[in-house]
């Protein structure tokens, strides 16, 4: 795996954490819905798409941005979660992380991640 590609995924997961993280926090304090900050979780798997299509097959491509999709969904659905992130239509203590929950997520960020890869110049 090159080293541009260990960059990419690791920045977005950066990314996608920072967002959780803060956005989070900011929309308890804010008072404004968390759910807005889902679009910022699609220009990160855009991005991602877009600048792994430079250094990598299309495979790998959608690969990677399922990762990505898959943290996101995981590991940054739990920091929300755990910072009680202020979610307006249901709280986040009744949204359980399932097998589907999973699937569309990840599908979602492979998706979004083809879209953006369409852009680049390997697809």
């Amino acid at each position: 795996m090159s080293s541009n590609v260990v960059l990419i995924l690791c920045t977005a997961i950066v990314f996608c954490t920072l967002v959780d993280t803060l956005g989070s926090i900011l929309s308890r304090k804010l008072n404004f819905n968390y759910e807005y900050l889902s679009i910022l979780s699609f220009l990160c798997y855009f991005a991602s798409g877009y600048f792994l299509s430079y250094v990598t097959t299309s495979k790998a491509v959608l690969l990677c941005c399922g990762l990505i999709g898959l943290f996101d969904s995981t590991v940054c659905f739990i920091i929300s979660q755990k910072l009680k992130a202020n979610v307006k239509i249901i709280g986040y203590d009744k949204i359980k992380l399932n097998f589907n929950l999973l699937v569309t997520s990840i599908s979602l960020a492979v998706l979004t991640g083809f879209f953006g890869s369409l852009f680049g110049q390997n697809m």
